[in-house]
């Protein structure tokens, strides 16, 4: 006897996921408030941030979708930063009393530095001693102390780099 013949499931057509028109914005990194859209007539693809404003124009071909208008916009700023200078630390904030005029006359450079010091040193007394009795660290003093001359030697250096332009 031979087997029965069975009967072969029908085949399940696994759906396609759409693709997705909304993304994440790059500048206010606001979710799904990139909105992508097509204009085949025109041939160019359009994106528009609902959140920040930002809007950015491609064109496209036939077989272009949203993605790769949003993928054009992501290389274009990628682009644009790699083409832009690094930026530059912060300089570290000048005193707000400058050094009076006759110390800043003089050729010599320790000088500038040294009034600049005492003049931070000076400061710094005056903070300790409106200070409570409790707080009586050496460590802080020469902490200070050596603070005080690179603020100094930063604020000569930065008057010397202006002086040179």
């Amino acid at each position: 006897m031979g087997k029965r013949k069975s009967s072969k499931k029908p085949m399940v057509r696994k759906q396609n996921e759409p693709l997705s028109t909304t993304f994440k914005c790059l500048f206010c990194h606001h979710e799904k408030s990139v909105m992508a859209k097509i204009d085949r007539q025109a041939m160019f693809g359009h994106l528009s941030c609902k959140a920040c404003g930002q809007k950015f124009s491609t064109p496209i071909n036939n077989l272009s979708a949203a993605v790769d208008v949003y993928c054009d916009w992501v290389d274009a700023c990628e682009e644009l930063r790699v083409k832009q200078p690094p930026k530059k630390a912060k300089a570290a904030p000048r005193s707000r009393t400058p050094p009076p005029a006759s110390a800043l006359a003089d050729d010599d450079d320790d000088d500038d530095i040294d009034h600049l010091a005492s003049a931070r040193r000076d400061k710094e007394s005056k903070r300790k001693s409106a200070r409570s009795a409790y707080d009586d660290d050496d460590e802080d003093d020469d902490v200070d102390d050596d603070r005080a001359r690179k603020v100094a030697r930063r604020a000569y250096d930065d008057d010397d780099d202006d002086d040179e332009d």
